[in-house]
Order: C-alpha cells, then sequence, then structure tokens
C-alpha cells in the first residue's frame, strides 16, 4: 500500500515507479541469497522434542535474523519517499497559494467559497 501511495504521490513518475522495482527486486534476490545458506545450517542443527512435538535450534544463526531484515532497506525508501512528498506538501500549503487541496473542499464548484454564498 505505502509504494501505491508513493507512486501515487509522485504522479506516477518513471523513476520512482524503477527505483521501487528494482529495489523490491533487490530485496528479495538478497533475501533468497541467504536463505540457502541458512536453510542447511538450520536442517543439520534441528531438533526435535518428543514431549512437546515441537523441533527446536540450539542456536539461531546470524543469518536468520539477516532474513528478517531484507526489505528493510525498501520500506525505509518507500518511507523516505513519502516524507520528501509530505515535506514539499506541506511547504506549498504553507504558502498560502491557491492549491487544489485547499480549494476543493471549501469551493463550491462554481469557484465561489461556500461561506461567502448568501
Amino acid at each position: 500500500m505505502l509504494c501505491l501511495r508513493a507512486v501515487a504521490l509522485y504522479d506516477h513518475v518513471a523513476w520512482i515507479k524503477c527505483t521501487l522495482w528494482v529495489s523490491l527486486a533487490l530485496s528479495y534476490i538478497a533475501i533468497f541469497v541467504l536463505l540457502g545458506p541458512t536453510y542447511k545450517m538450520v536442517w543439520k542443527d534441528v531438533a526435535y522434542i518428543p514431549f512437546t512435538n515441537i523441533c527446536l535450534l540450539p542456536d539461531i544463526p546470524s543469518s536468520m535474523t539477516a532474513i528478517y531484515l531484507g526489505l528493510t532497506p525498501f520500506e525505509v525508501l518507500v518511507i523516505v519517499l513519502l516524507i520528501i512528498k509530505a515535506h514539499q506538501n506541506m511547504a506549498t500549503l504553507r504558502s498560502r497559494s491557491n492549491t487544489p487541496i485547499v480549494r476543493i473542499p471549501l469551493c463550491s464548484p462554481s469557484g465561489v467559497p461556500f461561506n461567502s454564498r448568501q
């Protein structure tokens, strides 16, 4: 949802779409690259405990944490893009210009403000 919002806020600019797609793909490639060695480590060290019917690891490999953090750079990129756009919109609204974001809710279709009608 955040990606769709970022693309919409930037008016479907091609470089934003491309950056988001490439960073998402790189994040998943990094996750899958780390998944293979982690799977091998977990597979050989896992221990079944019949009393509780669960499998446990004696210690958690560090690459397991890296797998969960694989999407973090992508999510940070999306959030930074949204913060930049929010800051730009805030600056536009503060300048008291005739922005549609303010004009649409406060004016009728004819352009006359609602509160000035008689």
